[in-house]
């Protein structure tokens, strides 16, 4: 019910505003609308495999993983706290290469690679997942980290980057809800993980490859069309060369 709800409601406020509201949205606002939708879904998948730490990751960190460090046995909710203390520790990285990248690399450019690297977390998991021999062997805690590493970067591609181009794109009438809307997008991707994640026990480590290629893929369509979200959301006019011409609504 929860999971429906979650899924629902972002794709009725998608129609008001481009059906019921679309009066309200004018000219470029319209361009710009379409390519938070992409970029929402997009962030949805995300979502969907990054936050599979509170429940597949965790478990697999219980179950499957050497624990003992240097005599402590630490426990299995702790592997969560690796994420944070990377994003911490490369938050500041991450600000100065995007200050220096500046417009040369678009929201869309940033959301691709987030995908394809959140992908190959789950890629990596699953070989951790086959380095357990069907779970008969401990592996070391260092796989673990590694997959949050790939999972913290990705995250620092996407989650601030998403934060401003919502406040960018959004339709003047719909300015304070839609910093709303790109919430309900992690609403969305957790509700559906957490029903997606139900197959992990069926499928062991296939579970991991299968998302992991899936976000892979989305991550890889995704870079074939980031010219046009670029023109779409009006990157373009920051450009060092001439504007390009902007699409209709």
């Amino acid at each position: 019910m929860l999971t429906a709800l979650a899924v629902i409601v972002p794709i009725l406020y998608f129609i008001n505003m481009f059906v019921f509201k679309r009066d309200q949205i004018v000219g470029e606002e319209r361009t710009k609308l379409t390519a938070f939708l992409w970029l929402f879904i997009a962030s949805a998948v995300f979502w969907m495999i990054f936050d599979q730490a509170a429940g597949p990751l965790t478990l697999f960190a219980k179950h499957d993983v050497d624990l003992n460090l240097l005599g402590f046995q630490v426990p299995a909710g702790w592997t969560q706290a690796a994420n944070p203390v990377m994003v911490i520790l490369f938050s500041g990285v991450f600000a100065l290469v995007w200050t220096k990248l500046g417009n040369r690399v678009s929201t869309a450019a940033k959301f691709s690679f987030a995908l394809v690297v959140a992908g190959l977390s789950f890629v990596l998991m699953s070989a951790a997942s086959a380095a357990t021999d069907g779970g008969t062997v401990k592996v070391s805690l260092f796989w673990l980290l590694g997959v949050y590493l790939l999972m913290t970067i990705a995250e620092l591609c996407l989650s601030p980057v998403g934060l401003s181009m919502t406040s960018k794109l959004a339709p003047k009438a719909f300015a304070g809800q839609m910093m709303g809307m790109f919430f309900l997008s992690i609403s969305a991707g957790d509700a559906v993980g957490a029903q997606v994640s139900r197959l992990e026990p069926v499928l062991g480590g296939t579970y991991y490859l299968v998302l992991g290629l899936l976000a892979v893929v989305c991550g890889i369509a995704l870079s074939l069309f980031v010219g046009k979200l670029r023109v779409l959301m009006g990157e373009h006019k920051t450009d060092a060369g001439a504007p390009e011409h902007q699409p209709s609504a």
